[in-house]
């Protein structure tokens, strides 16, 4: 072969590859982005009462706007649990997050506890956070959380809630 037909070929393979690139990363940026983080905080409340809380945030670092529906919490069977009605949500459901924004949902602790072995559960648990947009994607948070429902159990019977 000759050097203007081996560099003719390079040079088209090389436009083929950055065309590809150049579509993969712009259809990558024009996609709907939510990252979810699940937490363990302490919540004071009337500056004396300590609560352990578990926060669900949700960050929309995308290009576009993305309407979601309530988070829901994934138990280790794979079923979902709605928030508890004592819930503290900055926003209502179903939500426009826009773009570089964020809502949070702060919940007792001992309420997803309650729920969890009002529900059968016991032993120790992982729970993770989810939502789910309005075109039906499901985002997770990758960190689960652990709960240990026997420890926490007299916590919960000791409570006066």
């Amino acid at each position: 072969m000759e050097t203007s037909t081996i560099i003719f070929i390079f040079l088209g393979l090389y436009s083929v590859l950055l065309t590809t690139y150049t579509v993969i990363k712009a259809r990558k940026e024009k996609r709907r982005k939510l990252i979810v983080h699940i937490t363990k905080a302490i919540r004071v409340e009337r500056g004396v009462q300590h609560h352990d809380a578990i926060i669900i945030q949700i960050t929309n670092p995308g290009d576009r706007a993305v309407t979601i529906d309530a988070p829901l919490i994934k138990l280790p069977d794979g079923n979902l649990m709605m928030l508890p009605e004592s819930a503290e949500i900055d926003v209502t459901f179903p939500h426009r997050l826009e773009e570089g924004t964020y809502c949070v949902i702060k919940m007792r602790i001992i309420d997803i506890i309650r729920i969890a072995i009002d529900a059968g559960y016991s032993g120790v648990i992982m729970i993770t956070a989810q939502v789910i947009d309005a075109i039906g994607k499901t985002y997770r948070s990758k960190k689960s959380l652990e709960l240990d429902l026997n420890k926490e159990k007299e916590l919960f019977q000791n409570c006066q809630y």
